[in-house]
């Protein structure tokens, strides 16, 4: 049964393969699976697992995208409310700037003898899959910026 397929019996392969990869079956298995089943080699399953990957990983996206939506929402709702407590306003309010990314990296100056030490603090936490929400390098390009317009250089 191998050869050319249309789009939609395609389009079931992938989605057996993005099925069985959110059940945790490693890609051997799955492999062994579509051959047997489909009279396919592994390039061509690999294709298809590629294309699974894909797919899963674009619903992910668009998924996170909508939880985004539904808490921004959500506390928007909660710092409008003026039956609310003002801690929980605030609180409310920090957590939109926290998801629209609008907490800003801290700085602080200080004169200690007649030089000016400036100090950036920068606070993250990771997203969702525990990744820094900042990298070094933006960490980096602020504190020298910040250090260049300090010291007029």
């Amino acid at each position: 049964m191998s050869g050319i397929v249309d789009r939609a019996r395609h389009m079931d392969r992938v989605l057996v393969c993005a099925g069985m990869l959110q059940q945790g079956i490693n890609k051997g298995a799955i492999k062994k699976f579509a051959r047997e089943k489909y009279g396919i080699n592994n390039v061509q399953v690999n294709r298809y697992i590629t294309r699974a990957r894909k797919h899963l990983h674009a619903q992910a996206n668009a998924s996170r995208d909508e939880m985004r939506g539904a808490s921004l929402g959500f506390y928007r709702a909660i710092a409008r409310d003026p039956k609310t407590d003002t801690r929980d306003r605030l609180l409310a309010q920090s957590r939109i700037d926290k998801l629209l990314g609008l907490d800003a990296p801290m700085q602080t100056n200080q004169v200690v003898n007649s030089k000016v030490e400036t100090k950036v603090v920068v606070s993250y936490e990771g997203d969702d899959w525990g990744r820094p929400a900042i990298s070094q390098e933006q960490i980096l390009d602020v504190a020298i910026s910040v250090a260049t317009a300090v010291n007029g250089n």
